[in-house]
């Protein structure tokens, strides 16, 4: 017996053998009683990573690729903007304030309050995002990052991993993949015209995400000068929204002006229809509002 002292210790449960895991290892572990139990060890923890953001550190985990796609790294859940609830309900979102330690980047955030199948679902503190990188041994000039924006007609969508948006065919293909979460519905969209509510608090919050990446781009070995926004369905209309915002200006990189020609022209094409009511007619002044 040898006295281990452990970061972190993934178990399945007290052994009675029969588990299906590969290659378990039994070891026996003292619980609080100072009684050795024996269990098999399922998987080893994850080879964890830190890096420091502008507002404190985060660990990430590396990921198994599915089918042909190469391993990844993986940060997820983190804090974009501070929470908007209280004061901020409805109002333009704050920068997400810093944290002492090493904030836990391996498990997704909740998404925003949406209903789905009848069931509301998620919490009003979802302003987070998920980051995916090839690597942290970061090439020379980094990697162009894509920011991708669900869709879900802005009422319900979120960033977890679906076989859909997954992000293994684009960490694949050498870029830096980010997805934001955003406010959805009334909490999101809803706009009386006052200072209490004055409306665009989703895509302000698309706004923050874009500057949070232009600060922190590069911690993952992405070009903040290579940003593109994109999106699907609803998601597609926010890119379109946001390269049309002077506060968006500048912050999808010096190549903002072809990339919102193309974007608007990805929203006419992939889009359709679809979202043709959440369009208004003068789509510029709308978005230049916020």
């Amino acid at each position: 017996m040898h006295d281990y002292v452990w970061d972190c210790l993934n178990v399945c449960s007290p052994a009675n053998g029969g588990y299906n895991i590969p290659v378990p290892r039994r070891v026996s572990v003292a619980d609080l009683t100072g009684r050795s139990r024996t269990y098999w060890i399922c998987g080893r923890c994850s080879d964890g990573q830190v890096v420091t953001l502008s507002t404190g550190k985060v660990r990430g985990e590396r990921v198994s690729g599915a089918g042909c796609a190469r391993d990844y790294w993986a940060f997820r859940g983190i804090r974009y903007a501070a929470s908007p609830v209280g004061e901020l309900r409805f109002k333009a979102p704050r920068p997400a304030a810093s944290w002492e330690g090493v904030a836990d980047a391996t498990v997704e955030g909740s998404p925003c309050p949406q209903v789905q199948d009848g069931v509301v679902i998620g919490c009003e503190d979802c302003l987070n995002l998920n980051v995916y990188t090839p690597t942290l041994d970061c090439p020379a000039g980094g990697y162009a990052v894509i920011v991708f924006f669900h869709g879900g007609y802005f009422v319900w969508g979120d960033i977890g991993p679906t076989p859909v948006f997954g992000p293994d065919f684009l960490v694949n293909e050498d870029v830096v993949l980010i997805l934001p979460n955003y406010r959805l519905g009334a909490l999101g969209f809803l706009n009386l015209n006052t200072p209490a509510v004055p409306g665009n608090a989703g895509i302000k919050d698309g706004v923050e995400a874009l500057r949070w990446v232009r600060a922190n781009a590069a911690a993952f070995c992405g070009d903040s000068a290579r940003v593109t926004i994109m999106g699907q369905s609803a998601g597609a209309k926010m890119a379109a929204f946001l390269s049309l915002t002077e506060a968006a200006r500048g912050r999808s990189g010096r190549r903002g002006r072809r990339q919102n020609n193309t974007s608007k022209s990805c929203v006419r094409e992939i889009s359709g229809n679809l979202n043709s009511t959440l369009l208004p007619s003068r789509p510029s002044r709308f978005a230049t509002a916020v």
